[in-house]
């Protein structure tokens, strides 16, 4: 069928009418509206369709729903005369719309009996709208443009009248937020109380109260709302207790960042872009080191990571979450560990934990039903999300300081690392060792890729040599492999690697939470998720003080060294043949011959894997940048 562009409502846009939520009369007229109105009706769902229209109370069409789900599209659906709520548009569950009664939507003009399409905006159809900032906030980008322009979040000395709450309900299919602003005139003749809810991922509801010129009112009304929502006082809001039914208080970073990160994204990109093109700043690293910089300080690689893992960015901006409220993630995650170790398993209380988990810590899952957390599996998953979460939050308060007027932004971003980075020369002796370490040492069961040494960097950390300094001397110090994600090593190499807090579950630490290294190279190289779409990972080699090892072949959890010992080791059925050891002249020791049978009998690990509990008995010697050659 023949696209029009006029008059062009639709612009275009590729719509699926889902084929059985109308009858044939109803779906051919909504066919030619859309097309004599410039839309492109298809008949089924794929990547490139801007809409699905579908009844609100029918799910005959649940294939195509979820195909809409998966895939993000907006859903839109149609009434006689009536334009509908996107907040009450739901056919996967209940409606996300809460608020009072009288806040009903007005009826828009239409002629009466005839079929109106109606399309819901959603956050990540939507396009995308600058935050205009002024003091440490800035104004909801949806509310009216007049307060936009004219108006800014009240502030009174620390109290910023700027709230983000979330609510996870699973049994419901709820999963919503709700913003809550205090809104003062530019000119401090005005104020309004500005509330927009809905379900995550859509723009939602919204209204706007206006308070004349009294602040004690606007207060007033902020606060009823924030106590109506949260079962908390605002002014008490330090000391914040989950209500059950209620929303959550997501802790926002007011300091951590002056950009929505998109905003940050493309600050990032364009600078980059502006010294390339005028050439008048030249950056001062080697081109070698220029490369490690971008890999690891790419804030869109963060922003795309954080997406993947389903973490809702849309509304909580890069490194915008306080590490406290991290933390509370943790805790939350350690109740649900214990849930899962006790049988028989309580549903009923994995559901609510889940649902404390989401609201505290907001996930986008489209119009698709939250999971819960209800397996170990899941729960590593959560954990490597906070883990992430917390070094971006490292990474854009330091790129955000990073910034000097008249110096290349590469540099900027090198010193904001505060460690010492040295390209190692391809002809020496470290790289040559280091490379045959990575040939040698791929674990026999690691089939699907094939690694290949990219580049390999010296490592000095400020006080971290001091610190090792009183284990310098003991036994058993050998160079051992650490591997984690991209996002995580501006955190890493800014504070060193660090043990998980004594919030975080305990679950998949097999021998409790200390700093783990392996003696085969894609035992750690798993930890960087590399891809066939991203097939760079980087690792690091530090020397390791292990002294004594407290030689375990079953999982064993501990917190310290057992008493006698100065590290555990989880011996494994396969390690490097140890008649190939190479000694480095500082009397390292690095494992790297082939793989061969340990000779440990009635282990249940497949590998080695090493443990310490105090960072002082480690030093990091080299950063790794692998290529994964996927098969």
């Amino acid at each position: 069928m023949k696209c029009t562009k006029k008059p062009a409502v639709f612009d275009d846009q590729i719509i699926t009418i889902a084929p059985r939520s109308y009858t044939k009369k109803v779906r051919d007229d909504l066919i030619e509206k859309v097309v004599s109105h410039g839309g492109c009706p298809v008949e089924n769902v794929n990547p490139k369709v801007d809409f699905v229209v579908c009844s609100n109370k029918e799910k005959d069409d649940s294939e195509v729903l979820e195909a809409a789900s998966r895939l993000k599209i907006p859903l839109v659906t149609v009434k006689q005369g009536k334009m509908l709520s996107a907040a009450k548009f739901n056919p996967f569950g209940e409606a996300d719309d809460d608020e009072e009664e009288e806040e009903e939507e007005e009826e828009a003009p239409t002629t009466k009996g005839a079929a109106q399409l109606v399309i819901f905006s959603s956050s990540s159809s939507s396009k995308k709208v600058k935050l205009i900032k002024k003091g440490r906030s800035a104004v909801d980008p949806n509310a009216p443009a007049h307060v936009q322009k004219g108006a800014h979040i009240y502030e009174e000395e620390d109290d910023i009248y700027d709230v983000m709450l979330n609510q996870t309900n699973i049994s419901h299919n709820n999963n919503k937020f709700y913003v809550l602003q205090l809104l003062e005139d530019d000119n401090k003749k005005s104020f309004w109380v500005w509330t927009r809810w809905g379900r995550v991922g859509a723009i939602g509801q919204s209204k706007l109260v206006a308070c004349g010129s009294s602040v004690d009112k606007a207060k007033r009304e902020f606060d009823k709302k924030f106590r109506e929502k949260t079962g908390n006082d605002f002014d008490d809001r330090a000391n914040f207790e989950p209500v059950k039914g209620k929303y959550t208080m997501v802790e926002l970073d007011y300091g951590a960042n002056d950009d929505d990160d998109d905003d940050a994204v493309e600050k990032q990109k364009k600078a980059l872009k502006k010294v390339d093109d005028d050439g008048d700043i030249e950056c001062k690293l080697d081109d070698r080191l220029q490369y490690l910089v971008k890999l690891i300080c790419n804030l869109s690689m963060m922003k795309e990571t954080l997406v993947e893992m389903e973490f809702d960015i849309n509304k909580m901006p890069l490194g915008k979450l306080k590490k406290n409220h991290i933390n509370k993630g943790y805790g939350v995650l350690k109740k649900i560990e214990k849930v899962l170790g006790r049988a028989p398993i309580n549903k009923a209380k994995l559901t609510e934990l889940t649902n404390e988990f989401y609201s505290l810590i907001p996930h986008d899952f489209g119009m698709g039903r939250p999971p819960v957390l209800d397996t170990n599996k899941q729960l590593k998953k959560k954990m490597a999300m906070l883990e992430a979460l917390g070094d971006i939050e490292i990474a854009t308060s330091l790129l955000k300081g990073s910034a000097v007027s008249g110096e290349h932004p590469i540099d900027s971003s090198y010193k904001a690392l505060n460690t010492t980075l040295e390209p190692v020369d391809r002809n020496s002796r470290d790289w040559s060792i280091v490379a045959q370490y990575v040939k040698n040492t791929h674990a026999p069961t690691h089939t699907s890729y094939k690694l290949r040494l990219k580049e390999l960097y010296a490592v000095e950390r400020p006080g971290e040599e001091e610190r090792f300094k009183p284990y310098a001397a003991l036994g058993n110090q050998q160079l051992l492999w650490h591997g984690s994600r991209l996002t995580n090593w501006m955190g890493i190499l800014s504070q060193g690697l660090r043990i998980a807090p004594p919030e975080a579950p305990s679950t998949g630490y097999m021998f409790g939470k200390g700093v783990y290294f392996a003696d085969l190279v894609t035992k750690s190289a798993n930890y960087c998720h590399a891809s066939r779409e991203n097939p760079v990972g980087v690792m690091l080699l530090s020397r390791v003080a292990l002294g004594k090892t407290y030689d375990c072949t079953q999982a064993e959890f501990m917190n310290a060294n057992k008493p006698g010992f100065d590290s555990t080791k989880g011996c494994g059925a396969t390690g490097p043949d140890p008649a190939e050891n190479v000694t480095m002249t500082d009397g390292t020791v690095v494992p790297l011959g082939k793989p061969v049978p340990t000779g440990t009998s009635n282990t249940s690990l497949l590998y080695n894997e090493f443990i310490v509990y105090d960072v002082a008995q480690l030093l990091i010697k080299y950063l790794v940048v692998v290529e994964f050659k996927y098969s």
